[in-house]
């Protein structure tokens, strides 16, 4: 599953996939929420 996330996030953030290699599905929601926020 990590890969093809990993394919799939990357149309959207790059920083996402590296979130998703270190930390899992659950930190790339995380991360996701917080670029959400930051922009």
């Amino acid at each position: 599953k990590a890969p093809r996330a990993a394919e799939l996030l990357e149309g959207f953030d790059s920083a996402r996939e590296y979130v998703i290699l270190m930390g899992g599905t659950r930190a790339a929601r995380d991360a996701g929420l917080a670029l959400e926020q930051s922009n």
